[in-house]
């Protein structure tokens, strides 16, 4: 009897120590124009039933945007660890390439997952651009 218990106990530590707060970082939609609103969605592991998370902060500089993730607990949970998913609109960017760190932070403990992206311009900016593209070529060649 006792050494059920005892691989029982073993069994939900393994478990509990392979919870990953997170495990993927993506952002929708995947190439956004700069009129998108950008989400980050984030997958991962909570390690109990009464873990949510507290608090966000979003910053950028420059190119690299940042969403650090505070998490919190209330009462007495259950080890155990359950899979999450967790949607964060950041906001619009202007063209370019972006590297998104997303941060973890519980009780001293310390995770991240990083993810890149590109805004790309709309196809009616395009449009506009090659007409008038066309235009000034056409405007020349009457001269």
């Amino acid at each position: 009897m006792k050494k059920a218990i005892l691989v029982g106990v073993v069994v939900a530590i393994s478990k509990l120590a392979s919870a990953q707060p997170i495990s993927s970082v993506t952002v929708f939609p995947e190439s956004p124009f700069p009129s998108a609103i950008v989400t980050v969605r984030v997958d991962g592991d909570l390690w109990a039933t009464n873990v949510f998370i507290e608090q966000t902060n979003f910053s950028q500089t420059d190119n690299i945007l940042t969403l650090d993730m505070y998490w919190g607990f209330e009462g007495i949970g259950l080890p155990v660890v359950l899979p999450y998913t967790y949607w964060e609109p950041i906001g619009m960017f202007a063209n370019g390439e972006y590297i998104l760190n997303v941060n973890s932070f519980f009780w001293g403990n310390y995770d991240f997952g990083t993810t890149s992206f590109t805004v790309i311009p709309e196809p009616t900016t395009l449009l506009l651009l090659g007409l008038g593209a066309v235009m000034v070529r056409r405007k020349r060649s009457f001269k």
